[in-house]
């Protein structure tokens, strides 16, 4: 099986927290459950940009599990199909290094066995993209 990945386009998110909302009407998660958190980073006083940070280092009921029932139907995950701004996409992993790849700005990716996240941002220095 072909490893997916999520693409993150940091430039084009607006912190409307459709993604979060989406997962967890599409999952059922009870409060306080997010397979998907918008954090909000300030850069600067008057410039903040918003990442959204997907739950696959986590265990159990609290990790993200890529929407294998809208996969099986041919879909994208809850949170990419509800993004209001295209700032996220997925696919395979391939599919998804080649279109960051082609987008302006720094590129961060990290792979959690699962998945890989693929952040891009031409308005976020390095090492501000995901919080630690």
């Amino acid at each position: 099986m072909t490893k997916k990945a999520f693409l993150v386009d940091i430039d084009r998110c607006i912190g409307c927290f459709a993604c979060e909302i989406a997962c967890k009407d599409e999952n059922d998660l009870a409060p306080g459950i997010r397979h998907v958190k918008v954090n909000s980073i300030d850069v600067s006083e008057f410039n903040r940009i918003y990442a959204p940070i997907f739950a696959l280092d986590q265990r159990g009921i609290e990790r993200c599990t890529l929407c294998p029932q809208l996969q099986a139907e041919g879909r994208s995950p809850a949170c990419v199909h509800n993004c209001l701004t295209n700032a996220l996409h997925f696919g395979d992993e391939a599919e998804m290094s080649k279109k960051a790849s082609g987008m302006p700005g720094e590129k961060m990716s990290t792979d959690y066995g699962k998945a890989v996240v693929i952040y891009v941002s031409s308005k976020s220095p390095r090492g501000i993209i995901i919080p630690s």
